[in-house]
């Protein structure tokens, strides 16, 4: 089939991917134990690359461990895969292996460990699923099965990621927010109730932001300068300080493009070469070896890079 061989996006997740054909199909290989492939089987696993049933159009994909979004040409959000804490927003709980529609006039998706996020052309996120840890940003906790507005105030929001149990907000001011989980730091502040800090409100993280990623436990910020800086879980395994963080660190600069997931960073240079840090237990560094990196390392053999999607053990 022609459209597998051309590709506008690739995103990892815990153990499968998912593509965006040129065509707009949806294509999913890897791990399929909650249908989260879309193509309604309950097989476990498919080993080559897989159109989702009943959707077409798609600009993006938005992964978990279980459950994926999409944004078609028109705005509206499909979701399918693992369900058991409302993160489809149907209003139910049961695992979906087709495709439903969700809710129209978005314009950027995001999906946490249980928890999905949509940002609206008003520059207002939506958000459903776990709220266990205060990730959906409405100041309370209870889990949502449909989706409910987070609680941006008068910020326009122009970006959204998601971490394991937490959410990052960009401004179209350059202004970054984060909430939900902050036990490491990841929210960029202390953690006085140490493993069990949580903000169901707006947290703000820094200014001058031109990007983030998320990670596990950590943030990657990038600023408009394209500096590089880190806040979060360490462990002697994510940043460059090899000590825990509760505020932004220094990693690089000349950034193009980041990305984070599990307990690893990488950063794309203006000049299309890749550095990456951190767990390097399956190799996922892509430096020839299975030895973590406390500070930035330039992966060899590899040049005219744009972008990087890191999953939890590997990256494309």
């Amino acid at each position: 089939m022609r459209f597998y061989r051309s590709f506008l996006i690739i995103v990892c997740l815990l153990w499968g991917q998912m593509c965006v054909a040129q065509t707009g199909a949806v294509l999913g290989f890897g791990n399929n134990y909650s249908g989260q492939v879309g193509d309604n089987t309950g097989l476990n696993y498919r080993t080559l690359p897989t159109p989702a049933f009943q959707i077409s159009g798609i600009k993006a994909v938005a992964c978990s461990g279980g459950h994926t979004l999409a944004l078609d040409s028109g705005g509206v959000v499909w979701a399918w895969g693992y369900n058991a804490l409302g993160q489809i927003g149907d209003g139910t709980n049961h695992t979906h292996y087709l495709p439903v529609a969700i809710m129209g006039g978005i314009k950027a998706i995001a999906v946490g460990n249980g928890h999905s996020l949509a940002l609206d052309s008003n520059g207002r996120v939506w958000g459903w699923g776990d709220n266990s840890f205060g990730q959906l940003g409405t100041g309370e906790f209870s889990r949502h099965p449909f989706p409910v507005l987070m609680q941006t105030g008068n910020e326009r929001i122009k970006a959204i990621t998601a971490g394991t149990y937490y959410s990052l907000l960009l401004t179209e001011n350059g202004v970054l927010y984060g909430v939900g989980y902050n036990g490491w730091g990841q929210l960029g502040c202390p953690a006085p109730g140490g493993l069990g800090d949580v903000h169901s409100t707006l947290t703000f993280i820094q200014s001058g932001v031109a990007a983030m990623a998320a990670g596990t436990f950590h943030t990657l910020v990038q600023l408009a300068d394209n500096t590089v800086y880190e806040t979060g879980y360490n462990g002697d395994i994510i940043l460059n300080t090899g000590v825990l963080t509760y505020s932004l660190v220094y990693c690089m600069s000349n950034a193009r493009s980041i990305a984070a997931f599990g307990e690893q960073s990488f950063v794309v240079t203006q000049d299309g070469k890749v550095y990456a840090w951190g767990c390097n237990a399956d190799g996922e560094l892509g430096l020839g070896d299975k030895v973590q990196r406390l500070a930035p390392t330039q992966i060899p053999n590899l040049s005219n890079v744009t972008a990087v999607a890191a999953g939890y053990n590997h990256t494309l």
